[in-house]
């Protein structure tokens, strides 16, 4: 630091440590480099060096000398300080009490003003908003994530350090994400690398939660309440000297996490309500002038014009920036490669910053079976919505967890019949929503959660009504929901008439929990009472899951599914019986060694046909339907007429199962399933080893046995194998009889 910078710091420091003006003075003859007056009657005289030396304090301390006694002359009591770039030797202060002379460092004497370091430390240990550790309700410690935060409605990316940059430049930011988007973790990072400050800077980052703000009308009741909360209330006041100006950058995480004290279903007074309880927020940040940072979710306003006025910003002078709703394949596997070595990261799994503290949480062989056992989607998307919940709970205490899941399994229900699949749902609904669950209608913090409810957004910018942004969470909540009913053998979906089916994720999910013959009887009883009903979606989901399941024969007593729409029809490689499904959309059937008895599908439209290459081939137990297209590069019965031998035949059966069919892998018992014969079965399992030698797929243990994941990096070669069948030239095809 400059001389120049060095005298500039402390006076900058003296003016608001004594709220008065510090400028340099000739006094008596003397230079002084700088007077603070106090009072009339009471001056501080401070001079500045960067030479620590005896000799310099005694030269100094003759300035004081002569001063001093003038000033008393003039009924002027005159406090001195001596301040230096390091910290003073002992000698120095010592010599310098001796005079009345207070020698300190720069450091020293900015901590008489507002003990940053203390406060740094303080606040480090405590929670940054939603960014706490799931198990033990701490601070999260976890590594950040470098990710890239792009501009609202350009695309412009920005990386942490230039936000950091930003701020120091007095810029206002908006910084908005959906649910588990990392909001509150960026706050943290920044937080820290602020405190990585040029020394010739006197600014101080407060990084306060603005839930903890219910009810506060005035800017200066926030810093109070933040500094009070740490236990340094001492520096408050301070604090409040100086916040509208320059020196303060204020990191407020959660504008939506400020609970109304009222709910409404009517939008405007809703939005009065919001504004309500913003009131301190708006005063904060009108009166502030130095770098700021706001988070929240964009759904929580109806509008940008709304959050704009609410927050107290123009909208001119005002960056919005968003997180990214989901991180890159790159940055997922980065993360998951400094987790666990080897790991493919599955399709269905959405790459959120939630979801990588979630991972983070398993120890690395229970997270390798999660990711790569055929069920392991499902027990994932239990242990990501529990822990949504629960986060929701933390910072809605009066809601627990398990009201809030209830709450989005009825809003779930409510998108059932909802022409865009995933919403729209109005506030009125959500309202609705809550009152089935709790038995009375939202009122006090509950209100905040409807506003903010996790796996939410807004439909567009001058809406009101919000929808599901993440398909996997709705489609499981759905399923949740079939279970339930099931499970409780309820009537009340009897009277509802639904048009959006489960899909694959949501049939798997209600599969998984028909076990044995108790399970597949207790879905049994109930899809023969939900024939009866108007309910066609309801019956084609139930009908689907039970086909998905374990059961290797079914006999469905003469069930007519009727006017449905099922996302999948499993019928291969079982015995099926006594079933018809009549004038409804089958989004993808599979027949593939499929054995029927009474079984029809009558004037269907039919958007996939697995098993059959064309019309020709269709079973005369399909009629009347519309297919939009047949299974042709990985064709079942081109397989079966191309003259293959045994091993051939059980190789090409074996690889697409693992590498093509959906999920991230294949136990034993799924890819031995159809072959029949013991010649079969010897193949598969001479295959299955060279399959591992050649490190084509990996083997670990599942809970039931054996299960194999592709390695993907082979997958265009399997793919290559599989069209060119007999034509192959590869070294794997040529090791087969």
């Amino acid at each position: 630091m400059n001389w120049q910078m060095t005298e500039d710091r402390v006076r900058k420091l003296a003016s608001f440590l004594w709220s008065s003006n510090a400028e340099p003075e000739h006094i008596a003859g003397v230079n002084i480099d700088c007077v603070i007056k106090i009072r009339s009657d009471y001056w501080i005289l401070i001079e500045i060096t960067q030479n620590e030396t005896l000799g310099k304090l005694r030269d100094d301390l003759a300035k004081f000398s002569s001063v001093k006694p003038y000033l008393f002359s003039q009924g002027i009591y005159a406090e001195c300080y001596f301040i230096c770039e390091e910290e003073p030797a002992p000698s120095l202060k010592e010599t310098g009490d001796s005079s009345k002379v207070e020698v300190l460092s720069i450091n020293s004497f900015s901590k008489k003003f507002l003990n940053y370091d203390s406060y740094y430390y303080t606040r480090s240990q405590k929670k940054f908003g939603s960014a706490v550790d799931r198990k033990s309700g701490n601070n999260d410690e976890r590594k950040y994530i470098s990710i890239k935060y792009k501009l609202y409605k350009n695309g412009r990316e920005f990386s942490i350090d230039e936000i950091v940059a930003m701020l120091k430049q007095n810029k206002r930011i908006i910084l908005m994400g959906n649910y588990g988007t990392g909001k509150s973790r960026c706050i943290k990072e920044i937080f820290v690398k602020l405190n990585e400050k040029d020394i010739t800077e006197i600014r101080y980052p407060l990084a306060i939660n603005l839930r903890d703000n219910w009810g506060v009308k005035r800017g200066q009741e926030i810093i109070r309440r933040h500094f009070d909360d740490l236990g340094l209330s001492m520096y408050s006041e301070n604090v409040i000297k100086i916040f509208e100006g320059e020196s303060i950058i204020f990191l407020l995480d959660g504008f939506d996490e400020i609970g109304a004290q009222s709910w409404s279903d009517n939008v405007n007074k809703l939005k009065e309500i919001r504004a309500e309880s913003l009131k301190g927020v708006k005063d904060l940040i009108r009166n502030t002038k130095g770098g700021l940072i706001i988070t929240g979710r964009e759904h929580y306003f109806n509008t940008s014009e709304e959050m704009f006025t609410c927050l107290g910003l123009n909208p001119k002078d005002t960056i919005i920036i968003e997180c990214p709703d989901e991180f890159t394949e790159l940055e997922m596997k980065e993360y998951l490669d400094s987790i666990v070595d080897n790991i493919n990261v599955p399709t269905w799994m959405p790459k959120r910053a939630l979801i990588c503290q979630i991972i983070s949480e398993f120890d690395s062989d229970y997270l390798k079976r999660l990711l790569n056992e055929p069920l392991g989607m499902i027990e994932f998307w239990r242990t990501l919505i529990d822990a949504i919940c629960e986060r929701e709970s933390n910072i809605n205490v009066s809601l627990d967890a398990i009201t809030i899941k209830k709450v989005l399994i009825e809003i779930a229900r409510m998108t059932r019949n909802k022409i865009q699949d995933v919403g729209p749902i109005t506030i009125n609904e959500m309202n609705k929503a809550f009152e089935n669950v709790v038995g009375t209608p939202p009122v006090d913090e509950s209100a905040t959660m409807l506003q903010r409810l996790p796996a939410l957004g807004r439909v567009g910018s001058e809406s009101h009504d919000r929808q599901f942004i993440d398909k996997y969470i709705l489609d499981g909540l759905r399923a949740e929901d079939i279970v339930e009913n099931v499970t409780q053998q309820s009537e009340k979906l009897s009277d509802l008439s639904w048009s959006n089916p489960l899909s694959d994720f949501g049939l798997s999910f209600v599969a998984n929990d028909i076990l044995g013959d108790s399970g597949i009887n207790r879905y049994k009883t109930f899809i023969r009472k939900a024939a009866n009903w108007k309910n066609g979606i309801l019956v084609g989901d139930v009908m689907a899951s039970i086909l998905l399941s374990e059961q290797n024969s079914m006999d469905f007593k003469y069930l007519s599914v009727d006017d449905s729409h099922i996302s999948v029809v499993d019928l291969s490689d079982k015995l099926i019986s006594n079933l018809s499904i009549n004038s409804s959309i089958i989004d993808k059937l599979d027949i593939t060694n499929c054995n029927v008895e009474n079984v029809t599908i009558k004037n269907c439209i039919i958007k996939n046909l697995i098993g059959v290459s064309s019309e020709k081939g269709l079973p005369e137990w399909i009629t009347g339907c519309e297919i939009e297209s047949y299974e042709t590069i990985h064709n079942v019965t081109r397989i079966k007429n191309a003259n293959l031998s045994v091993e051939q035949r059980v190789f090409i059966t074996i690889i697409k199962k693992i590498y093509f069919q959906p999920g991230a892998g294949r136990m034993e018992e799924a890819l031995l399933r159809g072959l029949g014969s013991s010649a079969d079965k010897k193949a598969a399992n001479k295959i299955i080893n060279m399959l591992l030698k050649e490190n084509i797929i990996e083997m670990f243990k599942g809970n039931e046995g054996n299960v194999y994941t592709p390695v993907r990096k082979h997958t265009r070669r399997m793919d290559a194998i599989i069209n060119s069948l007999t034509l192959s030239e590869d070294y794997l095809w040529k090791q087969l009889n």
